[in-house]
């Protein structure tokens, strides 16, 4: 599928998407914090994976302590937000192997009339089922549809850095299967000490096909320690910024993933010290855990739990509006993932254009 033709059947949704930012604007210029809804969520089904990544330790979570997200949570949570929610993204763990995709489809399918977007991330490993998958939201859902599968290099490289033998040729398949169906997909990179080299001297072949990009972090729903280090990223700001250089923008979308770029620049520079434009989590985007508790980002705690008594209302409780705020004053782990990222350069469009610009 053309981007031309992605860019012609999402432009309703940016426009819807543009829309509930300016309504955040105006609840905040005018103190009516406790009005404002979170519009996308993302949505960990499982934290069982079948990779073994360098770059992230999840893999290593116990057997009894593997949990998949509840049906019945699920059911709550989106009676509850109703026509609020507006971008879902599943995630993991890997979302190929949660056995019962199909009943949470189902839901949203009831409960969820105003869904503009959604999305999965994947390692590729089951073509077939992740293929089935992402029919069923095509099939079911009338909204945009896109998944991004993990690349992270070359087949050495890749298989290296995921740990598991045959995962390239598993992700270039899947790729071609979700393309030739008709569905929007794209490769997603993360930038590592383990594949910067590589990005540096390949970063235009790379981005054929690769659209999304993130860079490497450690904790948080990784679990890894030790990971992010001086010289580490190094590499990575190298890398990214022949990325950038290459990057060449598609559709209207891939204008945020352009400032990411540039600003990811600058978050390295910083040593990852500071946040370079205040962050939104809470007030744009939550994740809710596979336990079924709910938290601003993966590097917050918890403020709330999915049971029956759940309401929007929950979003500015005491203990949210209390982690939103800290969140924006940075007082929290840095980062700049790409699944936040996105939201904060919208509600901060001058801090993030400036930023870009003065980015090397």
């Amino acid at each position: 599928m053309s981007y031309n033709c992605v860019f012609i059947m999402s432009l309703k949704t940016i426009l819807s998407i543009i829309l509930i930012n300016f309504k955040h604007f105006w609840f905040k210029a005018t103190k009516q914090h406790k009005k404002i809804i979170p519009y996308k969520f993302l949505v960990e089904l499982t934290n069982r994976c079948n990779s073994k990544c360098l770059t992230c330790d999840i893999w290593k979570i116990p057997q009894e302590k593997l949990i998949s997200l509840d049906i019945e949570k699920f059911e709550l949570f989106t009676k509850s937000m109703g026509k609020h929610l507006k971008w879902l993204a599943f995630s993991g763990g890997e979302v190929s192997l949660v056995s019962n995709f199909k009943e949470f489809i189902q839901v949203l399918k009831v409960n969820s009339k105003g869904l503009k977007i959604i999305t999965f991330t994947t390692n590729g490993l089951n073509p077939d089922k992740i293929l089935e998958n992402a029919l069923l939201l095509k099939k079911e859902l009338n909204c945009t549809v896109f998944i991004t599968i993990s690349l992270d290099g070359n087949q050495e490289i890749h298989d290296r850095i995921r740990g598991v033998s045959g995962n390239y040729l598993k992700a270039k398949k899947t790729f071609d299967l979700l393309n030739n169906a008709g569905i929007w997909c794209h490769f997603g990179i993360t930038i590592s000490n383990e594949n910067a080299d590589f990005l540096i001297e390949n970063a235009k072949e790379v981005l054929i096909n690769t659209r999304a990009i993130t860079i490497s972090h450690e904790g948080g729903l990784f679990l890894n320690q030790n990971l992010v280090n001086k010289e580490n990223d190094k590499k990575i700001i190298k890398a990214l910024k022949e990325i950038n250089k290459q990057y060449r923008i598609k559709s209207l979308g891939e204008i945020l993933v352009k400032i990411y770029l540039k600003i990811g620049i600058r978050f390295l520079e910083s040593k990852r010290e500071i946040n370079v434009i205040p962050c939104d989590v809470g007030n744009s985007s939550i994740h809710l855990h596979a336990d079924g508790s709910m938290s601003p980002c993966m590097y917050l705690p918890a403020f709330t739990t999915i049971d029956k008594k759940f309401s929007i209302n929950e979003f500015s409780n005491p203990k949210a509006l209390e982690l939103k705020e800290r969140a924006k004053k940075g007082n929290c782990p840095k980062c700049w993932m790409n699944c936040y990222a996105p939201h904060n350069i919208m509600q901060y469009p001058i801090k993030s254009l400036v930023n870009s610009f003065l980015s090397n």
